[in-house]
């Protein structure tokens, strides 16, 4: 007999619905859009659902002009710091980077899982 597949839990499957519906643009759309209309959208304020917390937080974007600064530094653990500081207070000017240092080092990383793990800024589409 099969055995049968355990029923995700209903925060599991919300996250999950949630993380489907973060994405910068609509893949059912295949429009073509102008640079403006990119920069736009890709400027807005994001609230991305971290599972670990139960709550969502609010990221903005990194520029390549941020990026190529921070390309300087060598250390990957004050890389994916400084590029969470830059997510988080961009998409709240209240965050410190004194407040990400604070922040206990699991949920630093589940932050980090969520808000960088689709690549420099994306949602992750991962469970």
């Amino acid at each position: 007999m099969p055995e049968k597949k355990p029923e995700l839990k209903s925060d599991a499957l919300e996250a999950i619905k949630e993380k489907a519906r973060l994405t910068y643009f609509d893949s059912d759309l295949k429009e073509v859009k102008s640079l403006k209309e990119i920069l736009a959208k890709t400027k807005q304020i994001q609230d991305v659902y971290v599972p670990q917390l139960g709550c969502k937080v609010k990221i903005g974007h990194i520029t390549m002009e941020e990026f190529s600064g921070m390309m300087s530094i060598t250390d990957k653990n004050l890389l994916a710091i400084e590029m969470l500081f830059k997510l988080l207070h961009s998409g709240d000017s209240t965050v410190t980077k004194d407040d990400i240092l604070a922040l206990p080092f699991q949920i630093t990383t589940a932050i980090i899982e969520q808000v960088m793990g689709g690549g420099m800024g994306f949602p992750t589409d991962s469970t």
